[in-house]
């Protein structure tokens, strides 16, 4: 919470995503006090995603759709109003996927594909659509620091590659890679 607050005090963002939470209770109340709407999705131990926003927001969804058994708290769209308009702000922790070979792997497959179709959605709908958080995705070797340590990560594996650039091939843009396009060692 401490590294939390001394970063709004510092930055004073309008909107903050947060992930791994790894816990059921979100100290809400200490965020309203400092001038910031919350909403968050726990879960006990693992994950958890939260949005802290000064501008009014609704929650839309908790879940990613598409398998009704996933009880991971990996995902939170929110509505906000801003200056312009309504704008989706989606805030997401894509599953790690480790050990490759493993049903670790294929989750998060599965659970890629499952966003991708979402997304494809968004696209077509056409609200001005934010997505962020942690993606456990390293899409160019220049996106890591030593690409020999990455080479049997699930974040590095060709099938978790392909479905990212297809994202992007469909109309998205990484929003780091397009400020940065020639930043090498770090994740976008």
């Amino acid at each position: 919470m401490e590294h939390v607050r001394r970063f709004l005090e510092r930055q004073a963002p309008e909107v903050l995503l947060l992930q791994e939470l790894k816990g059921l209770e979100f100290p809400a109340a200490e965020f309203e006090a400092m001038g910031y709407r919350s909403a968050a999705v726990t879960q006990k131990s693992y994950n958890g995603v939260a949005v802290l926003s000064r501008l009014p927001f609704e929650v839309v969804c908790t879940t990613l759709k598409g398998d009704e058994e996933d009880s991971h708290a990996r995902f939170l769209e929110t509505r906000m109003e801003a200056e312009f308009g309504a704008v989706r702000v989606v805030n997401l922790y894509l599953p790690n996927g480790n050990p490759v070979g493993t049903e670790k792997f294929e989750y998060k497959l599965r659970w890629m594909d499952r966003l991708a179709a979402e997304m494809r959605e968004w696209m077509a709908g056409g609200v001005p659509t934010v997505i962020g958080g942690d993606w456990n995705v390293i899409p160019e070797e220049m996106d890591c620091h030593k690409v020999s340590y990455w080479l049997k990560d699930a974040l590095f594996q060709p099938e978790t590659r392909a479905r990212y650039r297809a994202l992007l091939g469909a109309g998205w843009t990484d929003a780091f890679r397009s400020l940065y396009p020639e930043a090498t060692g770090q994740f976008t």
